[in-house]
């Protein structure tokens, strides 16, 4: 029989298994992650700078609170774009030491635990927070944190790409593992 149908996880799509077998369009994902991640990340630096800098140079103080949700944006990139090189087999030939699927996990919570954070704080700007007067942007006439709720949903679809490019390559590892080629 077949090895790799027996031991397959239950939410592993042959197809992006495939996918990450190919050479090319692995590391094309691979790249595509990078680069996504490195977009969200230097715009979180620019929201950083137009929230913190930008105002004192109208001779403003500088909006702590909001520049507060990019700040947290920028880390939680930084650790993406970490976890995004580390998985990035398909750009190398060879690795001096492969990614186990114990520390691939780890990232995975990681990136779970944004990906809840993100939902969470989405959740409260759109229903908890205009009532509170909570708003960290500047709040909608027709009664909404808008700008709030669009941060949330930026940084949960970040956290959603991460948390999604994490689980096919560990269904990569773990379909590279059954078959006992490696990676």
């Amino acid at each position: 029989g077949n090895r790799l149908a027996t031991n397959r996880a239950p939410l592993c799509l042959s197809g992006a298994r495939a996918l990450c077998r190919m050479g090319c369009l692995g590391c094309l994902l691979d790249s595509l992650a990078f680069l996504g991640s490195l977009g969200w990340g230097l715009a979180c630096c620019g929201a950083c700078y137009g929230y913190l800098v930008a105002p004192t140079h109208r001779g403003e103080s500088p909006r702590w609170g909001v520049a507060s949700l990019f700040v947290f944006s920028g880390l939680l990139t930084l650790k993406g774009c970490i976890d995004i090189l580390a998985c990035c087999s398909s750009c190398r030939q060879s690795r001096s030491e492969p990614l186990s699927v114990d520390a691939l996990n780890s990232r995975i919570k990681i990136a779970g635990v944004g990906l809840v954070v993100s939902f969470w704080a989405l959740l409260f700007f759109y229903f908890v927070a205009f009532p509170l007067n909570a708003c960290l942007h500047k709040s909608d006439p027709d009664g909404g944190c808008i700008g709030d709720v669009h941060w949330g949903l930026a940084n949960g679809g970040f956290a959603l790409a991460w948390f999604t490019f994490l689980c096919i390559k560990r269904c990569f590892i773990r379909s590279t593992d059954s078959t006992g080629k490696g990676e």
